[in-house]
């Protein structure tokens, strides 16, 4: 009785053994089939660009270096970003996503120039968020003239670096408020050459003196109601250098 007992044991070990290795086998063998799926069946067929504006379709896939039949799940969407970003200076942002079987979808959100600075015979393009877009001939219309600070060592893709740090501060809150308050196509110049006497052309009709840089966002608010009682006929300088200190806001007209 006892050896027919072990004999039983021993079996039952074995059994266990044997299931262990064939679950195991199994697990192996459906992994393997999974990745063999994958590898054959999910090739990019299609690369969807959306959102390209400046740059053509074919510039947006080449500069991700990312190509048709290649493995759709195993693709690197963070080398594709940078790859972008690198090369198109254009480009603010980018989300590469997978639209399962075969499509491959790349969205770019681009700058637009909202301003240019002329240095020497050159003439350098600049987004809201003052980086580099590009060195041109001659300036496009609607942007804004920058004068007064000049970028050190412009290289594309880079944002401006200056000499005058306090100037530079000044010029990346002006760019960014008259992009957030869509006034960038109505400013025509912008003049930091006095960092404490900043001015700027506005709507072809004024010439508005802000004075110190402090509270910029305050004073073009402001500068919208002291507008609005104006005729549409005025033109002239609005000097609003005194608007924190004193509370004055003062028009000079020319015509």
């Amino acid at each position: 009785m006892a050896n027919t007992r072990r004999r039983r044991k021993k079996s039952g070990r074995r059994r266990g053994k044997q299931g262990c290795l064939s679950t195991v086998l199994f697990a192996i063998l459906f992994l393997v089939a999974l990745f063999a799926a994958i590898t054959v069946f999910f090739k990019i067929k299609f690369i969807k660009v959306v959102g390209a504006e400046h740059y053509r379709t074919d510039e947006i896939i080449a500069a991700s270096d990312i190509k048709t039949d290649t493995n759709l799940i195993f693709i690197n969407k963070f080398s594709g970003v940078r790859k972008i970003f690198a090369a198109l200076p254009y480009v603010s942002e980018v989300k590469i996503s997978r639209d399962l079987p075969d499509t491959l979808v790349i969205r770019v959100v681009e700058s637009r120039a909202a301003a240019y600075f002329r240095v020497g015979r050159d003439i350098w393009l600049v987004d809201a968020r003052a980086k580099l877009l590009e060195k041109v001939s001659a300036p496009s219309t609607g942007i804004i003239e920058i004068v007064g600070v000049s970028p050190l060592e412009p290289s594309v893709g880079e944002t401006v670096k200056a000499e005058d740090e306090e100037k530079l501060i000044t010029l990346k809150t002006a760019l960014a408020l008259f992009e957030e308050k869509s006034m960038t196509s109505a400013v025509s110049r912008l003049d930091i050459s006095g960092v404490y006497d900043i001015s700027f052309s506005y709507l072809g009709r004024f010439e508005v003196k802000l004075g110190m840089p402090e509270d910029l966002e305050y004073k073009l608010d402001f500068l919208g109601r002291v507008i609005a009682g104006l005729s549409p006929e005025d033109e002239g300088i609005i000097d609003m250098s005194g608007l924190i200190s004193t509370g004055e806001v003062f028009f000079t007209p020319t015509k």
